[in-house]
C-alpha cells in the first residue's frame, strides 16, 4: 500500500507512498522551472500549468529536463527540488507575519501559489530573494519597505511569504 492507518493518530504515508509523491513533486517543481526558465512562461501561471505538465513528464526524462535547467535546487516559488534519490533539503523560515517589526528579511518562499496571490505580491514588488524591511504590523495588514518603496501587504498574503532575518543586521 500507499498509505497506513494507525488508530488514533491518522494515516501517514509508506516508504513506497512517500517516494512516489516525492516524483510527483520533482516533476511538477521542475515543470514550474521549465515554464519559467524556457518557455518563459509569467511564475504566477507556472504552478497551474504545471500540474497539467507534470503527468507528461516521464521519470526517464526527468535527469535530461534537470541538467537543460541547469540542476535548480527550488522552484521559481521557492520550495525545494527534490534530488533524484529524494532528498528534500529546505531552508528553515518562517512566516512574515511572525517576524519583528524594524527588521530586514529575505523572502525565501512564497507558499501560496494561486494565480491572484502572485500577481498582488509582485505588483508590489515582493519576489523570491528580495530583501525587505517589516516596518508596521496591524491585525489586517503588514508595511513592508521592498526595493525603495513603502507597500501594504494584507495579513493573508504576508502569511504566505516565509522570510529569514538578514544575516549581521540588527
Amino acid at each position: 500500500g500507499l498509505v497506513e492507518r494507525k488508530p488514533y493518530h491518522g494515516v501517514r504515508l509508506t516508504a513506497k507512498g512517500e517516494k512516489i509523491a516525492l516524483t510527483i513533486i520533482r516533476k511538477h517543481r521542475l515543470a514550474e522551472r521549465l515554464l519559467t526558465d524556457i518557455l518563459e512562461v509569467d511564475w504566477s501561471d507556472a504552478h497551474e500549468k504545471a500540474c497539467l505538465l507534470e503527468h507528461a513528464i516521464s521519470e526517464d526524462l526527468l535527469p535530461i529536463l534537470e541538467k537543460r535547467l541547469g540542476y535548480p535546487k527550488i522552484c521559481p516559488h521557492g520550495n525545494p527540488i527534490p534530488s533524484n534519490d529524494g532528498k528534500l533539503e529546505d531552508v528553515e523560515c518562517e512566516s512574515l507575519t511572525n517576524m519583528k517589526e524594524n527588521q530586514r528579511y529575505i523572502i525565501v518562499k512564497i507558499i501560496d501559489e494561486r494565480k491572484t496571490n502572485i500577481l498582488s505580491l509582485t505588483e508590489k514588488g515582493v519576489k523570491i530573494g528580495a530583501c525587505i524591511q517589516l516596518i508596521k504590523k496591524t491585525s489586517k495588514k503588514l508595511v513592508i519597505f521592498v526595493n525603495g518603496k513603502k507597500q501594504a501587504i494584507s495579513r493573508l498574503e504576508a502569511e504566505s511569504i516565509m522570510v529569514k532575518p538578514v544575516e549581521g543586521a540588527d
